[in-house]
């Protein structure tokens, strides 16, 4: 079985270190998913995480998502797309984290036929670039996307081991009606170095996050 990981901040750091360290847990670093930490005190916070005691705990980082379009027809979003997702495999490779989690962006509400193989295409080609570029472990998750075949296509255009999917079943409950078997399954099968971690989300069809003592099992 995988090691279970939760989200501390470098704000609660020391806080979830003591929960951590009482329950076996890693920790994915998620304050350079967020603009205002990469534009500003980026530097200190990794300097708080190189610093940080519990290195072991340290496991992956969560990159920036807000408005990240690789596949924009726009190549102006796609270039700043493409630094905010270096940004974060920099700190990555700083930390020598060997697992950094990327949204898809997949857009549901577009479509055009023509969406999908662009997305598909652009996909393929800027994580192939990238993965010839860093040692990280790039993990794809699931946001907003209805089925598993378009992350299955690019897991198996890129074809290389260090990338993979991460089945969030929090947002499969919130935005796909394909059977979650259906999504292990498709994950799964696309190539014997691919595999579909699962990260176990809180919310709910309401999409209310709620406290792991709330919503744990009694």
């Amino acid at each position: 079985m995988g090691r279970l990981l939760i989200q501390p901040t470098v704000r609660t750091l020391d806080d979830y270190s003591v929960f951590a360290s009482e329950h076996g847990l890693g920790f994915e670093v998620v304050d350079f998913a967020f603009p205002d930490v990469l534009d500003s005190d980026a530097a200190a916070v990794l300097d708080r995480y190189r610093s940080f005691v519990g290195q072991e705990w340290l496991v992956s980082a969560h990159g920036p998502f807000l408005d990240l379009y690789l596949n924009s027809p726009d190549a102006a979003i796609r270039r700043v797309a493409a630094e905010r997702i270096g940004q974060a495999l920099t700190v990555a490779d700083e930390l020598g984290l060997p697992f950094v989690v990327f949204h898809t962006n997949w857009l549901p509400m577009v479509r055009w036929p023509a969406y999908s193989e662009r997305w598909v295409e652009f996909h393929v080609r800027f994580w192939a670039e990238v993965l010839e570029e860093h040692d990280t472990t790039v993990v794809l998750e699931n946001m907003w996307d209805a089925s598993p075949e378009p992350l299955a296509r690019v897991l198996e255009g890129v074809g290389s081991p260090r990338l993979k999917a991460c089945l969030d079943t929090g947002h499969h409950l919130l935005f796909s009606h394909e059977p979650l078997e259906r999504w292990f399954r498709v994950l799964g099968a696309t190539s014997p170095t691919c595999t579909s971690p699962t990260t176990w989300a809180t919310s709910t069809p309401n999409l209310r996050w709620e406290p792991v003592s709330s919503t744990g099992p009694s």
